[in-house]
């Protein structure tokens, strides 16, 4: 089965939340993040790059600062989830190039009549 250990690190974070309180949740994020790195070396749809190696490992780097108290680790956890979603949005950036956008338009026959080029 793909992606069994993000499935059972998803509950048992889960319910350690619901039973416990977010103590034991807490230590159990940051490897929730880097499991899902596994789901895309199981893919078959190899789109694994180093900006997505990069987005996945900064965000674990944002969740596991983000534990520790201080001004310090806070700053550092947000400087490191704005590096996340910038090699998020470059990934994208370059899939969008591979892959195809199909757009389906409606025809004009069913668009509603209130729906014209004034609007």
């Amino acid at each position: 089965m793909k992606g069994l250990l993000f499935i059972i690190l998803f509950y048992i974070t889960y319910l350690s939340l619901l039973i416990s309180g977010s103590e034991f949740a807490m230590w159990l994020k940051p490897f929730l993040v880097p499991s899902l790195l596994l789901l895309f070396f199981e893919s078959p749809i190899k789109v694994l790059d180093r900006t997505l190696i990069g987005a996945i490992g900064f965000s674990a780097l944002g969740d596991l600062l983000l534990i520790f108290d201080g001004r310090s680790f806070f700053i550092l956890g947000l400087l490191s989830f704005l590096l996340a979603h910038l090699f998020y949005i470059f990934f994208n950036i370059r899939l969008a190039k591979h892959v195809p956008i199909k757009e389906k338009r409606a025809k004009s026959d069913s668009l509603p009549q209130w729906f014209t080029d004034e609007i």
